[in-house]
């Protein structure tokens, strides 16, 4: 049942669309997984005005406020996202997706099609049998490179504030994937549990942190971390294992093999003094602001570090800080860091890479070995 705020102001035009003020616009009709149609929730509109929807509507996105999994909205030019029916499960879809805030280099790129799960077995129906088009997992964006303007041999199954449920066990917290690390902090302080105050600002998941085994110096989210569970690509099965079984290095766990796709992960909290770990927080947030391009849109450190050596202090001594190509440029704040200063591409990133590890090699005799993903 649809039904209207305003009888006078709108009149029904379908079963997924309404009229207004010379203008179609797609609503949305509540579909809630293993019921029938008979069993659809009311859902109030419009959505396009404000947020006025029934308490079973879970979230809005944008400034269109279309709904989340589990509600069927029509096609409409005004907005982009569809539900769309797969394998018996309504999913949030979107047709010609803006990968712009999906990356903190904020390179401008669109994906032909992008998923938006909420569940495990969304995630699962992705991937079933006979389904061969590439698929690629993305999470915060902290990490990675996009390497075109457009993807249409590639899907994404973008794991973010769809996939991020969060639940406390005492001093363990399990976190879906597409959970922010800072909120994953802010939830714990609201316990009294602290400990991972080193992943604060980092603009990343922890599905993204542990694929990277993501740290600063000697702290790595595998020391804090107790269970990982993931999907096989494969066979479909959800497997979980303690971390402690797993295989961990500097900027290295076994998920990145790509044949696992990390869904959820359990870390040990430490009860202790929340100003006390707020001051912790806040005195590594400043140290990093004041020595790193936070200013700037970037995607963290390009290298990972050389056996007794710092990459930044390097480049610095060949006079690559500052160097840009098109819209990307070495940091003239921190020369291990590469920041968009407007406009700047996949390809900038990828031949500023190749001019610093080429120029090192040459220099130093060094084989740089770049820590983020190119898609």
């Amino acid at each position: 049942m649809l039904r209207l705020l305003s009888a006078n102001a709108y009149r029904h035009v379908g079963d997924y669309g309404w009229h207004a003020n010379d203008r179609w616009w797609g609503l949305a009709t509540f579909v809630t997984l293993g019921l029938s149609k008979n069993d659809w929730s009311a859902v109030r509109a419009p959505f396009f005005d404000n947020r006025t929807v029934s308490a079973r509507v879970k979230r809005s996105y944008g400034g269109a406020h279309e709904v989340t999994v589990g509600f069927k909205i029509a096609n409409s030019k005004f907005i982009s996202p569809v539900m769309q029916r797969k394998e018996g499960i309504f999913m949030k879809i979107v047709q010609e997706c803006d990968l712009t805030a999906y990356n903190t280099y904020r390179i401008v790129s669109v994906a032909r099609k992008a998923y938006f799960p909420e569940t495990v077995e969304e995630v699962r129906s992705l991937f079933v049998e006979g389904d061969l088009r590439k698929k690629v997992i993305l999470g915060g964006g902290s990490n990675v490179i996009f390497s075109y303007s457009r993807y249409d041999d590639i899907d994404f199954i973008v794991l973010r504030d769809n996939f991020s449920r969060l639940s406390l066990d005492g001093q363990l917290m399990t976190a879906q994937a597409g959970t922010l690390l800072s909120e994953m902090i802010e939830r714990g302080y609201e316990s009294g549990l602290g400990g991972m105050e080193t992943y604060f600002d980092i603009p990343g998941t922890i599905g993204g942190a542990v694929v990277m085994n993501a740290g600063m110096n000697e702290d790595e989210i595998s020391c804090h971390l107790e269970q990982v569970t993931w999907l096989e690509r494969s066979t479909g099965a959800i497997v979980s294992k303690p971390a402690k079984d797993l295989v961990w290095g500097y900027r290295y766990s076994e998920f990145q093999k790509r044949e696992r796709i990390v869904l959820e992960a359990v870390v040990r909290l430490q009860a202790g003094d929340v100003p006390m770990f707020r001051k912790k927080r806040d005195d590594i947030v400043a140290k990093r602001h004041a020595g790193q391009p936070w200013e700037q849109p970037n995607a963290g450190s390009v290298f990972k570090r050389p056996q007794g050596r710092f990459v930044g202090q390097m480049l610095e001594e060949l006079g690559l800080k500052g160097t840009n190509i098109g819209g990307m440029e070495i940091s003239k704040k921190h020369a291990g860091f590469i920041v968009n200063t407007g406009g700047g591409t996949g390809a900038d990133v990828l031949r500023l890479i190749e001019l610093v590890t080429v120029t090192v090699r040459e220099k130093y005799g060094i084989s740089l070995e770049a820590e983020q993903i190119v898609i």
